[in-house]
Order: C-alpha cells, then structure tokens, then sequence
C-alpha cells in the first residue's frame, strides 16, 4: 500500500511541475516592459521639421521619476505622427513597436487630450479593418496648453470598432505636457 501511495505521490508531483506548453505557446501575449513611448511629429505642410517627444523611465516604477519632455507644437497645423514603444533597460534597446505592430489584432493606441486645442485621427488598421495607432494624425488649433495622456492597451478577443481606453489591460500609460504656440 506504502508503494502504491509513493507511486501515485510522485505521479501526480510529475504531472504538477510539467511545463504546460499550451501557456508557453502564448507567451508572446505577455506584456512587455515598455520604458520609452517616442512621438515623432512631421509637419505635413514641411516634411523636414520635425519634433520628437520622448517620455522615459528606464529604472521603472517607483524609482527615479521619468524624464518627459514637452509635445511643442504650431497652432493650426497637422501633423503625422508616429508612435514608438521601447525598452531601453537592456543593452542594446529593445523596439517594442515591430511586435505590436505584428500583434494589431490585440492592441490599440489611445490618445486622450486634455483642454489643449488637438484632435486625432487614426491613419492604420489592423488586418480587421480596426484601429490601431502606431500612425494618426495630430490637428492643432489655436495656441492652448494641456497633457496629451499616450495609453497602449492588450485587447485579446476583444478588441473592436468601438473598444475605449477603458477596455482590456494597459501595456502604458503615460502623460506629456501639451504646448501649441
């Protein structure tokens, strides 16, 4: 009987620790550490100005606060925009943005601004038709300040026409100071 019971002990403790290959299969569907969001704006009336805004924080949350420098921009101009995502707490960076983009069925850019003069528009797809934000469209109006607030969520299975910032996980959240002038 004591074999039978050690048997079965080490059967089942066999089972428990086997890797379940079904998760490491998924395992691309992990968040990412993400420690720079860059937006790089091209005025379409110039094609060679452009403004880079970068908010970053290599030692993560709770450490040192992020360095973030100021989206500046013309009033009443548009602008492309390009949005990165990096880790740049390994050596050499990490550029998030290829597997996002290879993974546009599960995320989505938001952009969300607050009392500046600024609207958005979404310039790619995903291969559903659905938005997704790594390039929009930035229109300035009249000189006014405020935050630009950039959120990347995780929307598996249900990411749709009609999905908000408030929908599925955040990958980032973060927040730039809004200039137009």
């Amino acid at each position: 009987m004591k074999k039978l019971f050690v048997v079965a002990a080490l059967a089942f403790a066999a089972v428990a620790c086997k890797k379940d290959d079904h998760d490491h299969d998924h395992k691309h569907n992990d968040s990412e550490l993400i420690t720079t969001v860059r937006l790089t704006y091209t005025n379409k009336a110039n094609i060679t100005e452009k403004i880079v805004a970068t908010w970053r924080d290599t030692d993560g949350a709770g450490g040192k606060a992020p360095e973030i420098s100021n989206v500046n921009l013309k009033a009443n101009t548009t602008y492309s925009v390009m949005t990165e995502f990096l880790d740049e707490s390994k050596t050499p960076s990490v550029n998030i943005t290829p597997e996002i983009l290879t993974e546009a069925n599960e995320h989505q850019v938001f952009y969300v601004v607050t009392t500046a003069n600024l609207t958005h528009k979404y310039m790619d797809k995903d291969s559903k038709g659905f938005n997704l934000g790594l390039q929009s469209e930035h229109a300035t109006g009249a000189a006014s300040t405020g935050k630009l607030r950039v959120v990347l969520k995780h929307l598996v299975g249900i990411k749709t026409a009609t999905s908000t910032v408030n929908n599925g996980e955040t990958d980032v959240d973060v927040e730039f100071p809004l200039v137009i002038q």
